[in-house]
């Protein structure tokens, strides 16, 4: 009995080291993806595209520009993301931890996709390099779009967006630290996740992304896909019953509104 426990608890700390390093590559990858088509497009946000009204309201206020109607075209590209992962999702009648990886192959393909549309337009120079940014820029829309529905059968705090994880961890911490209460009922099941870990890498993905797209422009995106790989690597190594992005359940429900 005392041996079980002690590899169940080995394999506990393993499941935690393994589901946060995961979790945290998907946050650095967000985080990097949304750094570079802002500085490269001048204000774009691929991954908090809700940021982009924002930015488009003050186009709007200090004198809009052609280039300031992507800030707008991002988001029915992002919802037609999503409305394509639901469908993919709908169609495959698999356990959810399939439908995941599914996602998580077509986020990298997409993010690939974005990488050789930089070597393509290096290679020819009648391609006019506005035209390609505007495609990288709406491919890692879709590619956001595509990690954020991830979640949507995946417990625990999203990757993407870190608003909500760093208030919820905020949350937490005052209710166990300084409230001393152990039942938080809010709290978001995610075994094994540390979400700390996950906002460090979503700003240490900005970090990076911001010296390389400044220095090599949306070619940095390689990095990102090259980070991709690995989560996935991750995912397949570990055993079915155990995925370090644990599904919800098993069986795909209908959407609950």
């Amino acid at each position: 009995m005392r041996v079980s426990r002690r590899l169940n608890s080995n394999w506990q700390q393993r499941f935690s080291i393994l589901g946060t390093l995961s979790r945290s590559l998907l946050a650095l990858v967000a985080g990097f993806c949304d750094t570079a088509t802002f500085i490269h497009m001048g204000g774009v946000f691929s991954a908090h595209v809700t940021g982009n009204f924002v930015l488009f309201a003050a186009a709007l206020a200090q004198g809009i520009q052609g280039d300031d109607y992507l800030k707008i075209v991002t988001l029915p590209v992002f919802v037609t993301g999503v409305a394509i992962a639901m469908l993919v999702a709908g169609r495959h009648a698999a356990p959810l931890r399939k439908v995941k990886r599914i996602l998580l192959v077509i986020t990298l393909l997409l993010l690939v996709a974005a990488a050789l549309a930089v070597t393509g337009s290096r290679e020819f120079p009648g391609i006019r390099l506005g035209n390609v940014d505007v495609l990288i820029t709406l491919l890692l829309v879709v590619a956001m779009a595509m990690q954020n529905s991830i979640h949507r059968f995946v417990a625990g705090p999203m990757t993407t967006v870190m608003t909500g994880t760093v208030m919820n961890t905020t949350a937490s911490l005052m209710y166990r630290q300084v409230l001393r209460i152990k039942a938080d009922p809010q709290k978001v099941p995610a075994p094994g996740v540390n979400p700390l870990m996950m906002i460090a890498a979503f700003a240490l993905g900005c970090v990076i992304a911001g010296f390389l797209t400044v220095k090599f422009g949306l070619a940095s995106i390689a990095v990102p896909a090259g980070l991709l790989c690995l989560v996935l690597a991750l995912e397949l190594r570990t055993p079915k019953s155990d995925r370090l992005l644990a599904p919800r359940n098993d069986k795909l429900e209908r959407p609950i509104i």
